[in-house]
């Protein structure tokens, strides 16, 4: 990577790292609020929406007033403020998504715990491309968006996470931490380095009353799947299925997700293929390199 600084996040009309931080900041209202049985969705809404409108207004302020003491300019114009706000907007924004999707729930399409799980796992994937925005606004490569992101996020989620009693941090790591395989070295090693990350906060931030927890998942059926393979005109979709493997629903990682925030699995691993793998990376090492690299030799793959 180049030496030249790289463009701040905090650009007007375009700032992931506020999403990163407003999506982070609604997960962490819609757990705290879910933990009532009896709260609905509705007031679920009303919650976020509330903490959300606060927070944003709280930042504005900030900006503007920081700008004010580094200039040394007098009163703040309405121009000041308006850059400010739209800078600060992102937070909002992020908010969305999540508030769409209790709205189920509203208007009674599901149960309020079931629109909960699919907001959190709305969350999560809103997280996931925030990071992918922000990593190439750095000049990150895929490897480094993945974990820069995750140790990003938990830095800024650090703060809400200890002022709330019996938190978690759910990261999403992948079944290609479980075992390296042919062809996704970077890739793999990155879903090692977030599966390590887990294990290592969940030590650190113990003594704040915080869990940190990871998913594992193996193919879900995202419109991820319908990109190219290397080398070939197949779709990822295609090869996962012409291999005979699973694609796991959406709706089951949600389930998934709620279940590692409230449980006590450190990584809760998703998915038939993923179970699969990692059975056999315990129990049948040996047989499981062997596939690997017959695999590599079949597909005439080059080194990563």
């Amino acid at each position: 990577m180049s030496d030249t600084p790289a463009p701040p996040l905090a650009a007007e009309h375009a700032n992931p790292a506020r999403a990163i931080y407003g999506t982070i900041l609604v997960m962490a209202v819609i757990t705290a609020l879910s933990h009532d049985d009896t709260v609905t969705s509705a007031q679920l809404i009303a919650g976020v929406l509330a903490t959300t409108f606060v927070f944003w207004i709280a930042h504005v302020y900030a900006e503007v007033l920081g700008n004010r003491v580094e200039g040394g300019s007098g009163m703040p114009t309405l121009a000041n403020i308006a850059t400010a706000a739209r800078g600060e907007w992102p937070l909002v924004e992020a908010s969305l998504l999540p508030v769409l999707c209790l709205l189920l729930g509203v208007i009674g399409l599901v149960k309020t715990h079931t629109a909960v799980s699919i907001a959190i796992g709305v969350g999560v994937v809103e997280l996931f491309g925030y990071g992918i925005l922000a990593g190439r606004r750095l000049g990150l490569s895929r490897g480094g968006v993945i974990v820069v992101g995750v140790v990003n996020g938990a830095h800024a989620g650090y703060p809400f996470l200890a002022a709330t009693p019996g938190s978690c941090l759910l990261n999403t790591s992948s079944a290609a931490g479980i075992y390296g395989s042919a062809g996704i070295a970077i890739y793999a090693a990155t879903k090692f380095a977030v599966r390590g990350l887990t294990e290592s906060l969940d030590g650190e931030w113990a003594a704040d009353d915080i869990k940190v927890r990871s998913l594992m998942p193996s193919f879900i059926d995202t419109p991820l799947l319908e990109a190219s393979t290397t080398g070939s005109n197949m779709s990822v979709r295609q090869s996962v299925t012409a291999a005979g493997l699973e694609i796991t629903p959406v709706e089951e990682v949600a389930r998934a997700a709620w279940a590692a925030v409230h449980g006590d699995t450190l990584h809760t691993v998703v998915g038939k293929t993923a179970k699969k793998l990692r059975f056999a990376a315990r129990w049948m090492p040996g047989a499981l390199r062997k596939q690997s690299k017959r695999a590599r030799i079949d597909r005439g793959q080059k080194p990563v």
